[in-house]
């Protein structure tokens, strides 16, 4: 499990099973400091990374300080796991992320935000010449 903080009020969590934590980590913490700037509450965030998760790529789900968010690594297609390209995500991260700047601010839950922001977000964020990667 990799931690990393936004100053003091903001704990990142990431637990589960996947290549290069540390730069999915540094990643949730750039994005969510490009998001939000400052808060006056603490707020974790947990990250699950998991095999599948219900044939969803991804969910968010919390309150204002306690957020979760679940990653799928793949999925089961008529019975066969597939497994999701290590990009697809690194961008479903970024969606989730968007969301759970919408729970720590207590926003609505805006779907075309998080659409239209994620793939800005990974390019500002994610270095796709960093990692070589497509498996997870």
């Amino acid at each position: 499990m990799f931690i990393r903080s936004i100053g003091s009020m903001i704990h990142v969590y990431l637990s589960g099973q996947i290549k290069h934590k540390k730069q999915l980590e540094q990643f949730c913490y750039d994005v969510l400091f490009s998001l939000i700037r400052n808060t006056t509450h603490v707020v974790d965030i947990e990250v699950r990374v998991k095999k599948d998760v219900g044939g969803q790529m991804g969910f968010c789900w919390g309150d204002h300080e306690h957020i979760v968010i679940e990653l799928a690594k793949g999925n089961s297609v008529s019975g066969e796991y597939v497994q999701f390209d290590y990009n697809e995500i690194v961008v479903t991260l970024a969606h989730e992320l968007v969301h759970a700047k919408q729970h720590i601010t207590k926003s609505l839950c805006d779907e075309q935000e998080a659409y239209d922001s994620q793939y800005e977000l990974v390019r500002r964020f994610w270095n796709p010449h960093q990692l070589h990667t497509t498996s997870v």
